[in-house]
């Protein structure tokens, strides 16, 4: 009787968390530099990262210009006036972007290349233990 009932209060549990929560995603904070002396600072689905600033270094790492974003999530500055070598982007959550002026803007791997190699990554696991597995009761047979 009482494990008819542990099971029965486990699974309203389950299920008021799954009726009653909001939905969370996980993002990420870029920053792309539009044209000379000027960012784009956003998380993922391009939403504009308002919160954030952004920290101009030169080459030993001295900050040169700290600047906040705009409501659009631009930063704009002199590029004549300062020579910077790394962009910084930090919204004060904890989201952290750095663009680098020697690289440029990075093409980031597809979410769908991501997944794909994860799942694969998995089903190899899983395979191989189960091989193992097989082998294991073939020579207790």
């Amino acid at each position: 009787m009482l494990k008819k009932f542990v099971i029965c209060l486990l699974a309203v549990v389950l299920l008021q968390g799954i009726i009653f929560t909001d939905t969370a995603s996980a993002h990420r904070m870029y920053i792309v530099q539009q044209e000379p002396g000027q960012f784009f600072v956003f998380y993922d689905g391009r939403e504009a990262a308002t919160m954030a600033v952004v920290t101009l270094y030169d080459e030993d790492d001295n900050i040169l210009l700290q600047e906040s974003v705009n409501s659009e999530g631009i930063m704009k500055y002199n590029p004549r006036r300062v020579k910077a070598v790394k962009a910084v982007a930090d919204d004060g959550m904890g989201h952290r972007a750095t663009y680098n002026y020697e690289v440029g803007n990075v093409a980031e791997v597809p979410i769908m290349y991501k997944l794909g190699f994860g799942l694969a990554l998995l089903v190899f696991v899983a395979a191989f233990f189960n091989y193992r597995n097989q082998q294991k009761n073939k020579s207790n047979v």
